[in-house]
């Protein structure tokens, strides 16, 4: 799963937080992309 949001919307943050909390605790390996401010991408666990 793909999930996409804007994490400068409180709500849409707590909503993804709430998801990955949910994904991990079914056993799903869960990961997500940080960016950073010029723009690279960084993979985190």
């Amino acid at each position: 799963m793909v999930l996409l949001f804007n994490g400068d919307d409180p709500d849409a943050l707590a909503l993804a937080r709430s998801t990955w909390t949910d994904c991990k605790t079914r056993g799903f390996e869960v990961t997500y992309w940080q960016a950073f401010e010029r723009g690279r991408w960084q993979r985190r666990n």
